[in-house]
């Protein structure tokens, strides 16, 4: 068989059609042209360029130290009174917490049932205060009975009697306020007045 010489002509697709009879009725005074956006010159732009890296540097540099911790340890003493039994079950998983899923150095403190229990904590928080510096976080956790006396000064007691050993906040506040570390305290006690 030989190749037809005969042309074929196709039919437009509709669409084509509504484009062409666009094209022919485009009347360029009733349709202004598009305005012409100018690009600005090439130092302009570079500039621009320029500017939104290092705007994007400053902005990942920001989101790096903010998601960077300011310590570079942290230590954490746990506290309650020797005879509260009650506290004992929460105050190990609080600790196993801090040391499994931190991994932060811990130490658990009984405070004694004594005549003075204050001294011997003050003397507990000396020790640790002996190693504050600056880029150290101590947090301190207690956890036991509390109430206001009437005074109206916080004190930890060892029970809710009158008679029960206790500790004036105050101490303890004017204890570690001195301290080069940042300290986070955790009191787990209510104020029973």
């Amino acid at each position: 068989m030989e190749p037809s010489t005969k042309k074929r002509k196709i039919a437009p697709r509709p669409e084509e059609k509504a484009s062409m009879v666009e094209q022919q009725n485009y009347d360029p005074y009733k349709y202004p042209p598009p305005p012409v956006v100018e690009t600005a010159p090439y130092s302009e732009r570079s500039d621009f360029e320029s500017f939104a890296r290092h705007l994007q540097d400053a902005a990942m540099l920001i989101y790096s130290q903010a998601n960077r911790s300011p310590y570079t340890s942290v230590s954490v003493l746990l506290l309650r009174w020797e005879d509260d039994q009650s506290v004992e079950q929460d105050f190990l998983q609080l600790e196993k917490l801090f040391q499994d899923h931190f991994n932060y150095r811990t130490e658990s403190w009984c405070i004694p049932n004594c005549p003075n229990p204050e001294a011997d904590l003050t003397t507990q928080m000396d020790q640790h205060l002996g190693y504050s510096r600056q880029d150290h976080l101590w947090i301190v956790y207690y956890t036991g009975y509390g109430f206001l006396g009437s005074d109206l000064n916080l004190y930890w007691a060892s029970n809710p009697e009158k008679d029960a050993p206790k500790i004036r906040w105050e101490s303890i506040r004017s204890c570690i306020e001195d301290s080069q570390s940042e300290i986070l305290l955790l009191l787990d006690t209510c104020a029973i007045s």
